[in-house]
């Protein structure tokens, strides 16, 4: 019979770990990976930041296709580390021929600016972009 060697940490002791982590403001977690939920106010400020920078120019959510592509569920076509990226230098993204990028300029002939938001102003716009999306989708079952 084989005997298994008992491990030096108990329940307790990740336990305090993790709470020391998570009080010394180390994530567990990759930024981009952590989920994109946020609250009301912040969606709110994304609506705004979208609307300020102009995004609503060349961008719907769940109303079709302008100058740029209609961001309804877009954060189930890209990865969110891609959006991020994109958002913060789309410039970038076309430097080094970003197969995405390049595929987007081909179809809507504009190239996206480079709109100098800050990480949380896109983590923001990206909630209001996918809450919309959301409530665009459901509208659409109700139909």
């Amino acid at each position: 019979m084989t005997r298994r060697k008992k491990c030096s940490f108990s329940l307790c002791s990740v336990w305090i770990l993790v709470v020391f982590f998570s009080l010394a403001g180390v994530g567990l977690v990759k930024a981009d990976e952590k989920s994109t939920k946020r609250s009301a106010a912040d969606i709110e400020a994304g609506k705004k930041i979208f609307q300020a920078k102009g995004c609503n120019a060349c961008h719907t959510i769940g109303q079709g296709t302008l100058s740029g592509p209609d961001l309804k569920g877009v954060l189930e076509r890209r990865s969110k580390s891609w959006l991020l990226s994109w958002l913060k230098d789309p410039d970038a993204a076309f430097a080094k021929k970003d197969p995405i990028a390049m595929e987007m300029l081909g179809k809507f002939f504009t190239k996206m600016p480079n709109l100098a938001l800050s990480d949380d102003e896109i983590g923001k716009v990206l909630s209001y972009i996918d809450e919309t999306s959301k409530e665009s989708l459901k509208k659409e079952k109700k139909k």
